[in-house]
């Protein structure tokens, strides 16, 4: 379960729930259009390119399609929005190919409309992203779907995100120090949720990042690849009555947890808690900046019993 958590982690960092941004009309000016038609083997693209206003700089980049190295997008938009460019430079894609995208570029202001996105580790379909000059920001996709998800992309997350990961719709909304969101047919390598909401909080740089996050309809049949190689999550899953039937589906009606991401790196876990008719846990745990993960679980069985673990 505390995967989770992990792979929600990796939309929530960047999540407050409110009302969406209405539509707003782009510069009605154009200074300036170049025509994009680009045909060569590491780079395929198709679109327009158009400077709406000088003071401030004001663009817009349409894209019928592109393929190929997508540096060449990053350098365009960078003297637009630098802190945009960086951060799509920092996923390190070398590989990108998109079809049917809208970018404007209006200061602080970005609005961006893109069918569909594909990297050699997946893809992604109808996104939409709105910033704000005051900071605050949208951001709702529909299926998301990678195999593996990049380690340079999830960080520390990426031990809980190993193989296939993904979800179905996905929506976000927040501003620089508080976001919320919620997705879908959330899924990783062993688990799927029906749905997953969690917010994000981080007061100051020099604070810790708080997750607060909750799943519900949560199937994990993952739990016993990881209860043949952890003693102590077999001896949870015996103390629960399911050690004797392996086909037997092992899912949870819920489950909630407090994630506290510390500026050295290491993960904190607060009020963890699972819940079905078969077992429920409470508990608490630490991931290192070293990957080490330590929970400190109580269980109570469908008999009443009850018994602490601690799974390492």
């Amino acid at each position: 379960m505390i995967a989770v958590a992990r792979l929600f982690l990796l939309f929530a960092a960047l999540v407050v729930a409110g009302p969406l941004f209405a539509a707003e009309a782009p510069p009605p000016k154009e200074l300036f259009g170049q025509y994009v038609d680009i045909d060569r083997a590491d780079l395929k693209a198709k679109g327009k390119i158009t400077l709406h206003r000088l003071q401030p700089l004001a663009g817009q980049l349409r894209l019928e399609h592109a393929s190929g190295d997508p540096g060449w997008i990053f350098k365009t938009i960078s003297p637009w929005n630098s802190g945009l460019s960086s951060l799509l430079q920092g996923l390190n894609i070398k590989q990108l190919a998109l079809t049917d995208g809208d970018l404007l570029l209006d200061g602080r202001r970005v609005d961006l409309r893109l069918k569909k996105a594909v990297i050699p580790e997946g893809g992604l379909d109808d996104v939409t992203l709105q910033v704000r000059e005051n900071g605050t920001w949208v951001i709702r996709t529909a299926r998301m779907r990678k195999e593996p998800v990049p380690g340079n992309v999830v960080g520390f997350l990426a031990p809980f995100a190993a193989g296939k990961a993904g979800y179905e719709r996905m929506e976000a909304a927040g501003d620089a120090l508080k976001g919320a969101g919620w997705g879908e047919g959330v899924f990783g390598e062993g688990w799927r949720a029906r749905r997953v909401e969690g917010t994000g909080e981080r007061p100051a740089p020099s604070t810790a990042t708080r997750f607060d996050w909750k799943a519900e309809a949560i199937d994990a049949p993952g739990l016993r690849d990881l209860a043949a190689r952890i003693p102590s999550v077999a001896e949870m899953l015996r103390f629960g009555g399911k050690e004797s039937a392996p086909a037997e589906a092992l899912r949870f009606d819920r489950s909630s947890a407090r994630v506290m991401y510390e500026p050295n790196g290491a993960v904190v876990i607060e009020e963890v808690r699972l819940e079905a008719p078969w077992l429920q846990v409470t508990g608490n745990g630490k991931l290192d900046n070293q990957g080490r993960l330590v929970l400190d679980l109580t269980a109570s069985n469908a008999a009443g019993q009850k018994k602490r673990f601690r799974i390492n």
